[in-house]
């Protein structure tokens, strides 16, 4: 980022460009809590991992469609609603809401994982 910002003449601010790292967490767990789910659901690994990359993908092509339109609230779902490293790069805009959702996203998918698998299991 340092390198491709000085090459284009703009400077990134170390703060910024760490927020975005530490923010990608929440983000990346709430998509593999996803996956976790599929492959606790499917019988197979590769079928669980077609599953789960087209869940991921349908909710950010979902909330990217619905964006200003009025079914805007259909996109909340989507875990690239609540993180933007475009935000926080440019604007060093941090949303903290947006956080607490991921992880509470997190929680719950892997909450419904662990008793999906124990009923699975018996």
């Amino acid at each position: 980022m340092f390198v491709g910002g000085d090459l284009v003449g703009e400077s990134v601010a170390v703060a910024d460009l760490l927020a975005v790292h530490v923010l990608s967490i929440p983000y990346l767990f709430a998509c593999a809590s996803i996956g976790l789910v599929t492959s606790v659901v499917a019988g197979r690994a590769d079928i669980a991992q077609r599953i789960a990359l087209g869940v991921v993908f349908g909710l950010y092509l979902v909330e990217s469609l619905v964006v200003g339109t009025d079914y805007e609230v259909a996109g909340v779902v989507a875990p690239s609603r609540h993180y933007d490293p475009a935000a926080i790069l440019i604007d060093s805009n941090y949303d903290p809401v947006g956080v607490a959702v991921l992880v509470g996203m997190t929680g719950l998918l892997l909450a419904v994982s662990v008793v999906w698998f124990r009923r699975r299991d018996l």
